[in-house]
């Protein structure tokens, strides 16, 4: 259950693996330097990078305050061949979200491949449906963070917003 909201900023926290929907649970990997020691990702084979109707995890979360907000990922990409997924907020536009390669850990803000970064989504206060889906194999995401704090940059797993009181859980 999400807390009460004091702050006029908004961070809505969701652990990759606790999503309501994770296609047949083939995506769960296991890394040690992942949060939780746990990401989602999509398996070699598994991809069509030309469609982004296949969805690999489902986030449900209640925006208290109305705003424009931003969506990062904590994610690792190992190569160019597999740093994309697809992102997409209720029954949006779905972005092409290229995310940063490396072979460690760290935050990216989605966005739009040769457009928005990062994209921004107007949300009404209320509950919203968040949606990663696969593109290419090989991206692996184990945190999301919807923040209307357009200037705040995750850092490290992220204790900070999740310490204050101002912030909300799934």
């Amino acid at each position: 259950m999400p807390s009460t909201v004091s702050s006029s900023k908004i961070f809505l926290v969701c652990f990759a693996v606790s999503a309501t929907c994770v296609s047949g649970g083939r995506f769960i990997g296991q890394d040690k330097n992942a949060f939780d020691g746990a990401y989602i990702y999509a398996p070699n084979g598994t991809c069509n990078q030309d469609s982004s109707s296949s969805v690999m995890a489902t986030y449900q979360v209640k925006v208290l305050k109305e705003g424009i907000y931003v969506l990062w990922g904590r994610v690792q990409a190992p190569d160019y061949a597999g740093d994309s997924f697809f992102v997409q907020i209720d029954d949006g536009f779905n972005y092409l979200w290229e995310i940063k390669v490396g072979k460690s850990w760290h935050w990216d803000a989605a966005n739009d491949r040769n457009g928005s970064d990062p994209v921004t989504f107007a949300l009404d206060k209320g509950k919203h449906t968040i949606k990663v889906k696969v593109r290419e194999d090989g991206a692996k995401i184990d945190k999301i963070l919807l923040t209307n704090d357009l200037d705040f940059v995750p850092s490290s797993m992220g204790e900070t917003f999740e310490n204050n009181n101002y912030s909300q859980s799934h």
